[in-house]
């Protein structure tokens, strides 16, 4: 379904198609909002999950990918796929746009020897059929997925793009170094966050009384997808320490049910079930956005990580954040905005859980500090990429 009629590609002067896969929606529409207010003509390839009342007027959405509901029959799921796929090499081959794959890959989720092969072929064709090749490297390596052979696919990867786009001056040196990315063909993009959000009191009231909290309990947010490397079961290890007024709220879903079983195992064998609890399921963005209005603090206890997103939504919150110090988090937690602890070392989390200041009490401060990274200040630093 074309949402909004398409333009000529004849001037290709500060034109970009921009192609997620369906990749974090939030991400999606805050990027390509970013490049229109700097004047880009942006064609979006959205889905039925693009935030289309988010997007600027002056973008147009193509929704190729369709439907994503994950209980469709899996013979759906592939038809919809292939037909995406040829609708999309299709409209590139004859508009020859400058393309910026921002997110995944077609194949990501599939794990099979023919499978791990396609993002080599698909970013091959892409970069045939397109005027310009762009490539987002949110993660230099996917999370928990370090292997040789990951290695060998990736390093091949990265040398077909013309561009390759990170978001820490951290991960473009982990290019160079670890996969010889010429320094040139890689260029820095902080993430970006939109509007500042400002929590009413009465849905922040309404949020916590729905969930049982008390307002003189300390609420501790863990959000998101629930995978190893985000470190539940350090949190759960620290929140043993925890003093009777904080309460811990997870909030995501979990695939790993190996995992899942780990953390059902730690709260039993802990008995924290008084003073933890699992909102497990997919959280809509309405969802996300009433939490993170309602929580105090943010965690984010990961192992490894290159950056987040979710740090960004927290500052957007107004949340302040703990964190482990791993990746690029202390790069953008200054002072008054969270705390960062060793990593790994869950006394020292559960001390700063403890000593953080709430956001009722910093909101402003960190809203302050959150303006400085909108969206159309972030992408500047790219912008001449969709120009000849």
């Amino acid at each position: 379904m074309i949402l909004q009629t398409s333009t000529t590609y004849k001037d290709r002067t500060g034109v970009a198609m921009l192609v997620s896969h369906g990749f974090q929606s939030n991400y999606e529409a805050g990027f390509a909002n970013g490049l229109a207010k700097n004047g880009i003509k942006v064609t979006l390839i959205a889905s039925d999950q693009t935030l289309l009342d988010r997007l600027a007027p002056s973008i147009v959405a193509l929704n190729l990918r369709g439907s994503q509901d994950a209980g469709r029959p899996a013979w759906r799921k592939a038809v919809n796929l292939i037909w995406y796929s040829i609708r999309l090499l299709g409209l590139i081959a004859v508009r020859r746009p400058v393309t910026h794959l921002t997110g995944l890959f077609l194949f990501s989720n599939f794990s099979s020897a023919w499978a791990d092969q396609m993002p080599v072929w698909e970013c091959h064709c892409l970069k045939l059929l397109s005027h310009r090749l762009i490539l987002t490297v949110h993660n230099v390596i996917p999370h928990d997925r370090d292997t040789p052979a990951l290695r060998h696919q990736l390093a091949t990867v990265y040398r077909i793009p013309h561009y390759l786009v990170v978001h820490t001056a951290q991960m473009k040196q982990r290019l160079i170094d670890e996969f010889s990315v010429e320094p040139e063909r890689i260029l820095i993009m902080g993430l970006g966050l939109e509007e500042i959000v400002e929590p009413r009191e009465e849905d922040i009231t309404a949020t916590r009384t729905a969930m049982g909290y008390t307002a003189d309990q300390k609420l501790v947010l863990f959000l998101g997808w629930v995978r190893r490397y985000k470190g539940l079961d350090l949190l759960l290890e620290a929140a043993r320490y925890l003093g009777d007024e904080v309460r811990v709220l997870i909030a995501g879903n979990c695939i790993d049910s190996d995992y899942q079983h780990e953390i059902t195992q730690i709260i039993q064998r802990h008995a924290l079930a008084r003073k933890v609890y699992w909102e497990f399921g997919f959280l809509s963005e309405e969802r996300v956005s009433a939490l993170l209005g309602a929580a105090d603090v943010l965690v984010m206890p990961y192992r490894a990580i290159d950056q987040s997103g979710l740090l960004f939504s927290a500052l957007q919150h107004g949340v302040p954040v703990v964190a482990f110090d791993v990746g690029s988090f202390k790069d953008y937690l200054p002072e008054g905005t969270g705390l960062i602890v060793p990593a790994g070392n869950t006394v020292a989390l559960a001390t700063a859980i403890e000593e953080i200041f709430s956001a009722r009490s910093a909101r402003s401060h960190i809203h302050a500090v959150a303006r400085k990274y909108r969206w159309q200040e972030t992408v500047k630093p790219i912008l001449h990429l969709y120009k000849n």
